[in-house]
């Protein structure tokens, strides 16, 4: 039952951001799951129930098809955690998040933010982004912390002309000037990729909810039909770089074990590397928790690549978690 899911996370979360199950309440309705338990690896597979009559998170995949994902060819290898959102049917898929805020009380803020901005600058955010995306976006996590916004376009060319228009609207209303906002995010001595600075909040958060509310997200970048937004200058002048190396984690060994055991088709994927942030996580523990698997760490750190898939059929989305392990369990 996803509702109780929070309760369990908390006993044994100290309370910090990395592990918080409040996230969780409203997620689905409950789900049920079959495990197979091998060697070197844990498969699960069930399904997820959503209520006809309660709001769920998970109701944006309502009427949708699973899609095949792209952006595992362009996102970074050194990526630790990404969340992948996808869709077949645009405007029904926008139709369920603009039910979700109207709906949901925790989002209340974000939404007259979202309406203010429509007022003052002539900014529609709703409607912009469902011109501007493709099918795909979502969320990663790189090294020392970097966190990062990214969706797929339709055209990089008519967003980025979009974006400029808004921070035009935006410069001219506070007597500034639209280079203000414009940085050159030098590479190398050939390559030199516009980063912009856009003072309207967190966009993605405004747009796509409060799962997108790590920081400011306030500059972006237009890279390989992608747009990129983060917290800093640097932290994008990073993963532009990493891009431009073209190491993809699509290539890295941990996600290409997976391939044979995993879905190619879904609405709701989630990559993660538990080794890489062993401590984060340890440190999410409460004590109590942390001296019970203390002597468990060599075990962990064994722990590969974790795999969670969810895709819509009917009033049910299929699931399956995939563990992979570097020994015997």
């Amino acid at each position: 039952n996803y509702k109780n899911l929070p309760q369990l996370i908390d006993f044994f979360s100290s309370g910090n951001s990395v592990l918080k199950g409040s996230k969780l309440t409203d997620f689905a309705d409950w789900g049920a799951f079959d495990a197979e338990i091998f060697s070197d690896r844990i498969i699960l597979n069930g399904f997820t129930s959503l209520s006809d009559s309660i709001p769920r998170k998970l109701d944006l995949f309502r009427g949708q098809e699973p899609v095949e994902f792209t952006s595992p060819s362009f996102l970074p290898s050194e990526v630790s955690l990404f969340k992948l959102y996808g869709f077949s049917d645009k405007e029904l898929f926008f139709k369920q998040l603009n039910k979700r805020f109207e709906k949901d009380k925790t989002l209340k803020m974000l939404a007259a933010q979202k309406a203010s901005l429509l007022n003052k600058f002539q900014v529609d955010l709703d409607k912009s982004f469902k011109e501007f995306i493709s099918n795909e976006f979502g969320m990663a996590v790189l090294s020392h912390d970097r966190n990062y916004f990214f969706m797929k376009l339709k055209s990089q060319s008519i967003a980025e002309e979009g974006f400029k228009n808004w921070i035009s609207s935006y410069a001219s209303q506070n007597g500034l000037q639209a280079g203000n906002f414009l940085f050159n995010a030098r590479i190398d001595n050939n390559t030199i990729i516009p980063v912009y600075n856009l003072p309207f909040g967190n966009v993605p958060s405004l747009v796509f909810g409060d799962e997108f509310e790590s920081g400011e997200n306030n500059y972006f970048t237009f890279i390989n039909n992608y747009l990129v937004f983060s917290n800093s200058f640097d932290a994008l002048k990073y993963f532009i770089y990493q891009v431009i190396l073209g190491n993809t984690i699509s290539m890295d060994p941990s996600f290409i074990m997976l391939k044979e055991h995993i879905s190619s088709l879904s609405n709701y994927f989630i990559f993660f590397k538990p080794y890489t942030c062993i401590r984060q996580i340890f440190l999410s523990l409460n004590e109590k928790t942390r001296e019970a698997i203390k002597t468990s760490g060599d075990k962990l750190n064994k722990f590969n690549a974790i795999t969670i898939q969810f895709s819509a059929a009917d009033k049910l989305l299929y699931n399956r978690i995939f563990i992979n392990y570097s020994g015997n369990l």
